[in-house]
């Protein structure tokens, strides 16, 4: 967009400034926790397909299941499967929100296109490492990659990542704390307002 603003329409680079997206994190905002052996894997979706939480279902049995446990926060019901914690009906904000983001350790957003997903940042922002694809834009600002999480070029390779990762509670806390500490920073409510009135004072 940047590029396309100056080359095609003739705006001064001098003129053109970059924010960070204002997360609303402070309501889902909690310290990291110790990850169980058997680590708690989350997938947050309405439109399954296109977020890739297919993927999840069709390999649940072939690569995951025994390994983590995988809950599904969306209302397609193709979601709802044995062994799948199926998590519809849970409204934004809510405790029953809150209290899912609480208790798992991992979110996986094998997604095939998605325009800055606020799931990201409010996973990290709640103590959990985060795996997603490149077409989840704006996910390397929030996701730093083998800091706090993952951002791969595929949904199949967030899936082969997933497999890798559960087997190693060690680096799931790094992420974890990683992810979290640099929410903190760079996208609380008063990192953002100063990032504005920064520019704005120019």
């Amino acid at each position: 967009m940047r590029k396309n603003l100056i080359e095609y329409y003739g705006v001064e680079e001098s003129k053109l400034f970059k924010v960070p997206a204002p997360f609303y994190i402070d309501n889902i905002q909690m310290a990291p926790r110790a990850t169980p052996d058997r680590p708690r894997v989350l997938f947050v979706g309405g439109d399954l397909k296109r977020k890739g939480g297919d993927l999840l279902v069709n390999n649940w049995v072939s690569h995951l299941k025994g390994k983590c446990e995988l809950s599904m926060l969306t209302n397609d019901p193709s979601a709802n499967v044995e062994g799948i914690n199926f998590l519809p009906g849970i409204r934004y904000g809510t405790d029953a929100h809150r209290k899912v983001f609480e208790e798992h350790d991992i979110l996986i957003l094998p997604t095939k296109m998605d325009s800055y997903p606020q799931a990201i940042g409010e996973a990290a922002a709640a103590g959990m490492a985060v795996i997603t694809t490149r077409f989840a834009l704006g996910a390397t600002e929030v996701v730093m990659n083998g800091v706090s999480g993952y951002v791969e070029q595929s949904p199949e390779a967030c899936l082969e990542r997933l497999v890798t990762l559960i087997q190693d509670v060690a680096l799931i806390d790094g992420f974890k704390s990683a992810g979290y500490q640099h929410m903190q920073t760079q996208f609380s409510a008063a990192a953002i307002k100063k990032s504005y009135l920064d520019i704005l004072v120019r």
